[in-house]
């Protein structure tokens, strides 16, 4: 994979790491995720690892649902914190 590909690996798993560690500001984390999930998805496609793709797509679906969990934060925190949790993790089981 290119070098790209793992740049924008690392820097989505930063982002979501960031987006849990700091819940205030997860808005602005989650969005660079699913941005850098983005790239890292397109990088993907073109050297056909199937793999990959599925966890990117994951993660793009967990990033998804954090940013919609934290739209609703007032109205159920746990569930957001929940959702910040499972991004985090989906991003780190990407194979950079």
């Amino acid at each position: 994979m290119p070098a790209s590909y793992n740049e924008a690996i690392q820097q989505a798993q930063q982002a979501a790491e960031q987006a849990q560690q700091n819940p205030d500001q997860a808005n602005e984390s989650l969005n660079e995720a699913a941005n850098q999930l983005r790239q890292a998805y397109e990088a993907a496609q073109g050297s056909a690892h199937p793999a990959a793709i599925q966890q990117i797509q994951d993660a793009q679906n967990a990033v998804g649902q954090a940013q919609n969990a934290c739209r609703q934060h007032e109205q159920n925190p746990h569930a957001s914190q929940d959702s910040l949790e499972q991004a985090a993790r989906a991003c780190s089981q990407i194979k950079a």
